[in-house]
């Protein structure tokens, strides 16, 4: 039996003793000891002791250089004329908590001040400048519930060489009033140093997603109505892929994929559950800073949280919203102020999805009337019942894809008249698309058809493309990651499983796939290439698609697509996804169909979840229990495997054994998993050609000859905080649709 094969700078300088350091945008040379001139590129300001500490104010996460009380202290700096200090400051906590008095000091209960200065010693003579000075009231519904941001004159240091102070003072030690119960904290960020003038006009990558944004809702991909003349204008300018798709189809899965090039189930971003990003994946802006860039998102409230860990690598992760407008004068500001940086800003908008704002200004293609049984709430549990109805629910939906492209006219535009538009690179995208009745279900999150997963992408390039430029290359939202780090000259890292698309990739076009996934309902992965198209639903089977005889996806035909095209689709869906899948799998091979096999797996810390098979039907656990699960399987394929997922990491052995019966005789394959194997989330491939697992995995081959037993374990990702602690998110996940 032969086993399937799987398919396919920036320098960190130590500025001063302990914990001080700062980075800056091109290599220097220098050692702690030595100065480093403000001139020419920015530079900035980090702690550079132990991993990055972020602090949230008001929905706006930073990096921090100090968290209460306390010094930090830069290394040697000389300082010319002209040089400003852009840096931010406030007090993070709950949003409604107040620092109390204890002791000495103002009354009980009373605010007290807590002072943040700046000042910058001299090297020559030890002499200490006061550079800026500023108090906050630690009182609600004060200044402290915002980044307080500045832009500070460094002239009482110029023509010296010494080192900047960053000081927080008289820091309280109180209690929190606030509902979350948060000791309130006075924060510094990160900071940068800006010579002046600017010396050169800097890099711009803008990364925008419009949410819930069909392909074939624009008028570059075929729509019959005038919805995006503004975006149909922008494409001509662009690469454009005609066959583009998201990872999954909702929100917060598919936005992982895009920040770290990896499908949901190995970020594991792909539930309601409160998990974060494993330390272990990383993300693109964590990347693009090590090549020098300042990186900020702004994102309309949701899904992407810090909770989440996406906010990781992000300069400026500003996540209070609400809509494109608002949030793209964010954008044009922050871009506007920093004139000589190389950027990447990730831009999010919700205008488009749930609940189809029909007050939004624009193209009108709904009726003003509602038809009779309207209404909009949840569209998963209360369909529409009349065609009338989702035809109405489909007019509004059109109504936001058309305020979203004439707004995002505006923000190109404006963009234009700064000068920043010629020369950047500009990838526009969605998450997903959004379904109206035409499987017979509506909104998203649980289904595969190309009406969820399909969406457009778009890449100008600097320079612009005069005229369009069409592809028709599978592409992925984890394709995006290397193609911005494939244009910046920059690695991409192991973890990727995407291309770059702007480069040999053109050559896959008619062999490349795609995946996607979701596990709300129920387990369900589809596979996607040019042409054809596999669905796979758990207990369900298989579905087998030509697209191009069968756009419309009805059940039951399945086109041109070959019982050898079947087979391989089969077996790349299983061997390059499903093994990545965290929880402990069972992989067996040179096993004839219909022989019977007995599973059992025990441990101390064993908690067993749900079971998934492939190429063997599962009958019901014979027992399921903390510390012990067993089953049988009957065998569908030569390859077949049993994926059981797990509520917590195990700390001890399991043990495992298989026992085959087929053919008169009974044969055992015991498989020990020891306890110092089980490490953090991996994303390496499968190892049954030699590649040795990554991190988070371990597999042992049992057995020289057919049939061969392989186990292996992934990881569950670490728990995070729950959105749900954040009153504002949860109200704004009602709104849209998430939540009763």
């Amino acid at each position: 039996m032969k086993w399937i094969s799987l398919f396919p700078c920036v320098l960190l300088l130590l500025l001063g003793g302990g914990c001080n350091s700062a980075r800056q945008s091109e290599p220097i040379a220098g050692t702690p000891d030595e100065p480093i001139s403000v001139s020419g590129a920015a530079l900035r300001i980090r702690n550079s002791e132990g991993p990055t500490e972020y602090r949230n104010i008001h929905h706006v996460s930073r990096p921090v250089l100090l968290a209460g009380e306390g010094t930090f202290r830069t290394g040697l700096l000389s300082i010319p004329p002209d040089v400003e200090l852009e840096t931010a400051f406030g007090i993070s906590g709950g949003r409604n908590a107040r620092i109390k008095a204890q002791g000495g000091g103002p009354a009980t209960g009373e605010p007290l001040p807590v002072v943040f200065d700046v000042c910058f010693q001299r090297l020559d003579d030890g002499s200490v400048v006061s550079v800026y000075l500023e108090t906050l009231d630690a009182a609600p519904n004060r200044n402290q519930q915002w980044w307080v941001e500045r832009r500070i004159s460094l002239a009482p240091a110029a023509g010296s060489t010494g080192r900047l102070i960053f000081r927080i003072g008289a820091v309280p030690h109180g209690k929190s009033s606030g509902k979350d119960n948060q000791q309130p904290v006075p924060v510094w960020a990160e900071s940068v140093l800006h010579p002046l003038p600017a010396s050169a006009r800097g890099k711009l990558i803008l990364l925008v997603s419009a949410d819930t944004c069909r392909a074939d809702a624009l008028g570059s991909y075929g729509y019959h109505r005038p919805t995006t003349p503004h975006l149909d204008a922008f494409s001509r300018e662009c690469l454009l892929f005609q066959n583009a798709y998201a990872t999954s189809p909702w929100t917060l899965p598919s936005h992982a994929s895009l920040l770290t090039a990896t499908y949901p189930n190995v970020h594991q971003l792909e539930t309601y559950h409160p998990t974060s990003l494993s330390p272990d994946i990383k993300t693109i802006t964590e990347c693009l800073a090590a090549r020098g860039f300042f990186t900020a998102a702004f994102i309309d409230m949701g899904f992407i949280t810090p909770f989440k860990g996406l906010h990781r690598g992000f300069d400026l992760f500003d996540y209070r919203g609400p809509g494109i407008r608002t949030i793209g004068d964010r954008v044009l500001g922050w871009i506007a102020d920093r004139p000589a940086q190389d950027l990447f800003v990730f831009f999010h908008f919700y205008d488009i999805h749930y609940p189809y704002d029909e007050r939004l200004p624009g193209r009108d293609f709904a009726s003003p009337q509602d038809p009779p049984g309207f209404d909009s709430r949840f569209l998963r549990k209360n369909p529409p019942q009349s065609s009338a109805v989702a035809g109405h629910l489909r007019d509004l939906y059109d109504n936001g894809v058309a305020y979203t492209d004439m707004e995002f006219g505006r923000f190109l535009a404006r963009l234009r008249r700064s000068g920043r538009y010629d020369d950047a690179l500009i990838v526009f995208l969605s998450d997903h698309g959004e379904e109206f009745g035409e499987h017979g279900r509506f909104g998203h999150q649980m289904a595969l058809f190309q009406e969820s997963l399909a969406i457009p992408l778009m890449i100008k390039k600097p320079g612009g493309n005069p005229s369009a430029s069409l592809t028709p290359l599978p592409a992925s939202l984890v394709d995006v990651m290397p193609t911005i780090l494939g244009f910046c000259g920059q690695e991409t890292p192991l973890q990727s499983e995407g291309i770059d698309l702007l480069g040999s990739g053109a050559a896959l076009a008619d062999t490349r796939f795609v995946f996607g996934e979701t596990v709300l309902e129920e387990n369900r992965e589809a596979l996607v290439g040019r042409q054809f198209k596999l669905i796979h639903q758990a207990g369900n089977g298989f579905s087998y698609i030509d697209l191009h005889r069968n756009p419309d996806e009805r059940p039951g035909t399945s086109g041109a697509m070959s019982t050898e095209q079947q087979t391989i689709f089969k077996q790349s869906l299983t061997t390059d996804r499903l093994w990545r899948r965290p929880g402990l799998q069972l992989w067996f091979g040179g096993l004839e169909p219909g022989t019977r096999l007995e599973v059992e797996i025990g441990g101390p810390d064993l908690k067993p979840g749900q079971a998934f098979t492939y190429w063997a039907d599962l009958r019901q656990p014979t027992e399921q229990r903390p510390g012990r699960w067993r089953a049988t399987l009957e065998v569908l394929e030569p390859l077949c495997g049993l994926v059981l997922g797990m509520d917590s990491n195990p700390a001890g052995p399991l043990e495992v054994t298989a026992r085959l019966t087929g053919n008169g005789e009974t044969r055992s394959i015991p498989l020990t998993v020891p306890p110092e194997r089980w490490m953090r989330t991996g994303a390496r491939r499968c190892p049954l050609d030699g590649v040795p697992p990554g991190p988070g995995e371990y597999s042992l081959l049992a057995g020289a000859d057919s049939p061969r037993g392989l186990i292996h374990y992934r990881s569950r990702s670490p728990v995070a905080p729950p959105d749900a602690e954040d009153e504002e998110i949860v109200s704004r996940l009602r709104e849209l649709g998430y939540m009763e």
